[in-house]
């Protein structure tokens, strides 16, 4: 019982500091030398651009978790920043997993039409929520009791066992599954329509993050509502399945109750495609510099 305790706090540690001799690995390296290489500098830039990117929106991520569960809004920095250890350092394999599988399924899954692209991007994001849901179960619980992320951890599995870090995990995929959609696969093809107009590519870039950002939250925001509901209520008094919850929040508060939060979470996805675009650039930049 106690390796089950401590073994998922040590992962999050682990994610953290293992970027660093990564990173410095990295960009040691003017061309990578072969596919691992390749794979080993995707997961570095991805993640330091997702860690830089929930350093910035950290508080909407807050407001959106209050929204959802239907609690009072503060603007207490300490509340609002609750989790962030556990976030930045989990954002780190979040993104990097994103990224870098969806670069390695370049090899498997072959072709820049618009249909593969969309497909790699999905399974891209599906696989990326094996990091993301246990990190988001953590938070929001973090956010609520105020707790540190040990003893929230800690609590979770001494009530459920180690299995309540998979809590939601299948909403969470669709959802990431369609944000990999928008940062890998609808993004792309909106920049480049929208610089052969505009000319400018810091316009493109922007215009095109608001606009992929948006759309997507609006779309997988239904799924991050199940999600996030699951997660709060891990000991399965009111949502047991992901079916069952979004039966439940209907039956409550119809439709517009898979939409509360959309706004915080739009913001944040609208901010963070072009941010993580022009980190991702800035990293590249940097190592082939090194």
């Amino acid at each position: 019982m106690i390796y089950q305790k401590n073994i998922v706090s040590i992962f999050y540690s682990i994610s953290f500091i293992i970027s660093i001799p990564l990173c410095i690995q990295g960009m040691n390296q003017h061309e990578p030398k072969n596919r691992l290489e390749q794979f080993g500098r995707d997961v570095v830039i991805g993640s330091l651009t997702g860690m830089g990117e929930v350093t910035i929106n950290q508080p909407l991520i807050c407001i959106k978790n209050t929204l959802q569960q239907r609690k009072p809004l503060s603007i207490n920095p300490h509340i609002l920043y609750r989790g962030f250890g556990v976030n930045v350092s989990c954002m780190a394999p979040t993104t990097a997993l994103q990224i870098a599988t969806n670069k390695a399924l370049e090899e498997v899954i072959v072709g820049n039409d618009t249909g593969t692209m969309t497909m790699r991007a999905f399974t891209a994001g599906i696989f990326s929520a094996l990091a993301s849901s246990p990190t988001e179960l953590v938070v929001i619980h973090q956010q609520n009791e105020g707790l540190n992320a040990y003893t929230t951890i800690q609590k979770l599995i001494q009530q459920k066992g180690l299995s309540v870090m998979g809590r939601g995990c299948i909403a969470k995929s669709l959802r990431e599954g369609g944000f990999g959609i928008g940062l890998l696969a609808m993004y792309p093809s909106l920049k480049n329509n929208i610089y052969t107009r505009l000319n400018n590519e810091s316009a493109a870039i922007i215009a095109a993050g608001i606009i992929a950002g948006t759309t997507t939250a609006i779309i997988t925001h239904p799924f991050d509502t199940i999600s996030t509901a699951m997660q709060v209520d891990y000991t399965k008094q009111h949502h047991t399945t992901m079916c069952k919850t979004a039966q439940h929040i209907y039956n409550m508060h119809g439709v517009n109750g898979f939409f509360r939060g959309v706004a915080p979470r739009g913001t944040r996805i609208g901010l963070a495609i072009p941010l993580m675009h022009f980190l991702q650039h800035y990293l590249h930049d940097v190592i082939d510099k090194k």
